[in-house]
């Protein structure tokens, strides 16, 4: 007998409390509701559209020899102000070196000879099959994430 009462009250007891913290949460909801702010540094800069068709690219293409943050030399230089670097020269030249760096190296163009002087003996992977929209979308990524806190900006290609 006394067992079966010292259920019944562990029960009343909780289910007092149960109804009690209920009770609660429905005077005060907000209190369930989780709230995270969350920065841009934290996720990275926003990207337009052209930018992100860019990075599937430049992850694609580009990764494994540039580095990510775009200010260190890797394998190649670093990415980040490359318009500035070329802006000399016609566009079509940069599209060129992005498709074959060697060929632009042969024909004389001076920009190409000056990576080369800096980084020979390391040929860069032709890119052929890259479009010149493509190449463009891969700058506008790496214009838009150079100096970002995810993603810096900074020398010589």
């Amino acid at each position: 007998m006394l067992r079966h009462q010292i259920l019944v009250g562990t029960l009343f007891v909780l289910i007092v409390a149960f109804c009690y913290f209920f009770y609660q949460q429905y005077l005060n909801p907000e209190r369930l509701v989780a709230t995270t702010t969350t920065t841009e540094a934290e996720v990275g800069p926003v990207l337009s559209e052209a930018a992100l068709a860019g990075k599937d690219l430049f992850q694609t293409n580009c990764a494994a020899c540039h580095a990510r943050d775009m200010k260190t030399k890797l394998t190649g230089p670093a990415l980040g102000g490359v318009t500035e670097r070329w802006q000399d020269y016609p566009r079509t030249d940069l599209y060129g070196f992005v498709r074959n760096s060697q060929q632009m190296i042969e024909s004389g163009q001076e920009r190409a000879k000056a990576i080369w002087q800096e980084f020979q003996p390391v040929v860069m992977t032709p890119h052929p099959h890259l479009s010149d929209a493509d190449i463009e979308n891969i700058i506008v990524y790496i214009e838009e994430t150079a100096g970002k806190t995810v993603y810096e900006g900074l020398s010589s290609l």
